[in-house]
């Protein structure tokens, strides 16, 4: 456990984890590896008094010119802004750096934000590599599946180049 503190992972001990819910046995001995790790797909952390913190999703990480961003850890210093209503944050690709990292916003009634200023403010919060390159900002909420997820792949598909 020790070599873990501080650093962002994938797994849980299987042992501390309970997989009744996650449907037939089968479906999650196979995703215990040979260190006895269970891949949950969640990115997490231990820190020095043995806690875990659960940070994001795998699949909500961008890799940008070799460097990982964690939506979550954007998204936190956006919502950071008091203009800013709704976000999210997601990659799509980038010919060069792999991917690069998108913000949708929705600011508040009757307010605006100015995208040189957000990306100012957000570089008080977060390494220059993590700072959206492009901010796309919608009118209109969000599109949200029915348990009120906003729906991060439909984003990306819309704004993604085909090409």
């Amino acid at each position: 456990m020790d070599e873990m503190c501080g650093a962002c992972g994938s797994a849980l001990p299987a042992n501390a984890a309970y997989c009744g819910a996650c449907g037939e046995p089968a479906n999650w001995r196979d995703q215990i590896d040979l260190g006895g790790w269970l891949r949950t797909g969640d990115l997490g952390r231990v820190d020095e008094e043995g806690f875990l913190y659960i940070e994001d999703r795998a699949k909500d990480m961008i890799l940008r010119g070799g460097e990982n961003v964690y939506c979550a850890e954007v998204e936190a210093a956006v919502y950071e802004h008091p203009a800013v209503y709704e976000a999210a944050v997601f990659g799509i690709p980038h010919e060069r750096l792999g991917e690069e990292v998108v913000l949708a916003v929705v600011t508040r009634d009757g307010m605006t934000i100015d995208e040189d200023e957000l990306r100012a403010f957000l570089g008080a919060h977060l390494a220059p590599f993590k700072i959206p390159t492009r901010i796309i900002s919608f009118a209109e909420p969000l599109p949200r599946n029915p348990a009120g997820k906003i729906l991060k792949r439909d984003l990306r598909d819309q704004f993604a180049d085909p090409n």
